[in-house]
C-alpha cells in the first residue's frame, strides 16, 4: 500500500512538468560545473535595486546600474521571484519558470529596513 502512495506523490502532474528543469540544472552542473549557475541580470534590468532590497544576506550590490552578486548567497531566489522585470536568471539559463509570490506576501513585507 506504501509503495502505491509514493509512486503516486512522485508522478504528480506538478512534478512530472519540472523534469525539464531539472534536467536542465542537472546537464548544466555536469557539463559546467556548479559555478555556472551564479545569477546574472540580463537586458530586462533597470537597476531599481529591488533586488539588493530584498537579499537577507546584504549579498548584492548596484554597480553602474546592475546587480553584482557576493558569494555569501544562500540561494533563497527572493532576488529571481521579486525581480519587477524578471531580470535574473542562473547563469544564461531561462528556466521559463514564471515568478512566484505568494498571494499574501507583498514586496514591503520583503524589503529590509534601511540601517
Amino acid at each position: 500500500m506504501e509503495t502505491s502512495i509514493l509512486f503516486f506523490n512522485i508522478f504528480k502532474p506538478r512534478i512530472i512538468k519540472l523534469i525539464p528543469v531539472y534536467l536542465v540544472f542537472l546537464n548544466r552542473v555536469l557539463f559546467k560545473g556548479i559555478d555556472s549557475l551564479f545569477f546574472t541580470s540580463n537586458e530586462n534590468c533597470r537597476g531599481c535595486g529591488t533586488c539588493q532590497k530584498i537579499c537577507t544576506q546584504n549579498n548584492i550590490k548596484i554597480v553602474d546600474s546592475k546587480p553584482v552578486w557576493s558569494d555569501h548567497c544562500i540561494n533563497c531566489f527572493a532576488c529571481l521571484n521579486w525581480c519587477p522585470n524578471g531580470a535574473i536568471n542562473l547563469g544564461d539559463v531561462d528556466l521559463s519558470i514564471k515568478n512566484y509570490h505568494h498571494p499574501e506576501v507583498k514586496i514591503s513585507d520583503m524589503v529590509l529596513p534601511e540601517k
